[in-house]
């Protein structure tokens, strides 16, 4: 073995040179092995041909294929220092592009998978301070028509820079909402709103309205924490499968208004997953019951058929009057004079113009919420290249049979579509449609009207 590593050490590429491109060295010791090993490589069939033909076609001189190394020969050690690497070694570097603990393809990102919400979290916000607002109303006998919790004027200014930065609103007395605002850094909106109250707010997606909202009327930072977490998110479901996750809710929201500004609109350290946000949206829907999600309806046997109930983990207090009023916020989204998810706004229809007329068909018959949630990714071991701030979008709807009314009537269906590296939440909004129309095929190819 040794005589042979020596041999190979030194004349491995004139082997390789003879079996890729047919040249035969004028060495006469190696001559005969040369010529059978050329004979042997026009017998090759298959993918290993194609491999060779690719090499073979390449303009690339034999000297290049002898800069490349094996994983064994990648001993010498880094010139700079890159993080996360098992060894400061080509080695390590080589190593580094695969994940530690293998690539997981059997990996689900509906329950396997936490991510950053964003905006779609603002419909657990605005739950938990609707019903606040309803319970104060309903015991000090003030009327239940208008739960707005408040007015404000969302239209940042940065010409105007206070000692707490640039100013990012106004309340209606005219006082400044700034960027460094009691206490916490203040998350600024998209674009210019102008005069938001609560319908508004959820259908334009104000980050500032929202994390007021959160900060000055609910009545503790510790009530969302309860909300968030009896809604399903921080804690497996309980689905039948193996690999889910929690997520995380942070509880440091009581103690950090910045903390409790992010956590407000969905981001912060809250991570969730897709699964549980289909929850939250279903017991939305439903009037307050949060489900174990389950795979199977029904088995069939010769002994018989075995139901499988559906399992209600918990319930939460939904007055029929704060549903109906974040409902109506949801709706705008998709149907509004200013909602992002407006035909003429999404950019995929125009990708995809066959989706068109379905969509429009199906656009009063679902409401919805967009979402976009940044995080900073880093798309190279180097440690000197700067990490990027890229997006996730999410798009979460309810749908509703044709013809229903949907301030009374139960959903039929919860669709969360998640796509990671996206732009804009609203170009998820089509395959949310998409995904309706299909389950209303399935339903009307296997279930009857009684069923």
């Amino acid at each position: 073995k040794k005589l042979f590593k020596t041999f190979w050490k030194e004349h491995q590429w004139t082997f390789f040179d003879a079996f890729i491109f047919g040249n035969i060295a004028a060495d006469p010791d190696l001559k005969p092995f040369l010529f059978h090993l050329t004979l042997r490589s026009r017998e090759i069939e298959g993918p290993l041909l194609q491999a060779l033909n690719l090499l073979r076609e390449c303009d690339a001189p034999l000297p290049f294929f002898k800069t490349f190394r094996s994983y064994t020969e990648l001993s010498a050690p880094l010139w700079g220092g890159h993080p996360f690497l098992r060894k400061q070694t080509l080695q390590g570097l080589a190593a580094g592009f695969y994940p530690r603990h293998g690539f997981g393809y059997s990996k689900s990102f509906a329950y396997g998978r936490s991510t950053p919400i964003g905006s779609l979290f603002k419909i657990v916000t605005g739950y938990e301070a609707l019903k606040q607002k309803y319970h104060y109303h309903q015991n000090h006998d003030l009327p239940l028509y208008d739960l707005s919790p408040f007015e404000m004027i969302d239209e940042a200014n940065p010409k105007i820079v206070t000692e707490n930065g640039i100013v990012l609103g106004r309340y209606l007395d005219g006082s400044f909402i700034t960027r460094h605002h009691k206490g916490g850094r203040m998350p600024q909106s998209h674009a210019p709103l102008g005069k938001v109250d609560f319908r508004m707010a959820m259908e334009r997606s104000s980050n500032l309205y929202f994390s007021l909202l959160a900060s000055e009327h609910i009545n503790h930072p510790a009530d969302l924490f309860k909300t968030t977490k009896a809604l399903g998110f921080g804690s497996r479901t309980g689905i039948d499968l193996y690999g889910e996750i929690p997520g995380y809710v942070p509880d440091d929201i009581r103690d950090s208004k910045t903390g409790l500004y992010a956590f407000a609109i969905g981001q912060h350290s809250l991570v969730v997953t897709p699964l549980q946000t289909a929850g939250m949206l279903a017991a939305i829907g439903n009037g307050g019951k949060v489900y174990k999600p389950k795979l199977i309806k029904m088995e069939a046997s010769p002994d018989g058929v075995k139901e499988h109930p559906p399992y209600l983990k918990t319930t939460i207090d939904m007055p029929p009057r704060v549903r109906s009023e974040l409902l109506e916020g949801l709706k705008r989204v998709v149907t509004g004079e200013k909602g992002p998810v407006q035909p003429y706004r999404i950019r995929t229809l125009y990708e995809h113009p066959k989706w068109i007329p379905d969509y429009k068909a199906l656009q009063s018959q679902f409401v919805g919420k967009t979402s976009t949630a940044e995080f900073v990714y880093r798309p190279t071991l180097d440690r000197e290249t700067p990490p990027t701030i890229c997006k996730d979008i999410w798009f979460g709807a309810l749908a509703f049979k044709k013809g229903d009314n949907y301030k009374t009537d139960i959903p039929e269906l919860a669709v969360v579509v998640y796509l990671r590296f996206g732009d804009y939440g609203k170009e998820a909004a089509p395959l949310a449609a998409n995904i309706i129309k299909k389950w209303r095929e399935i339903e009307e190819s296997h279930y009857s009207e009684k069923e």
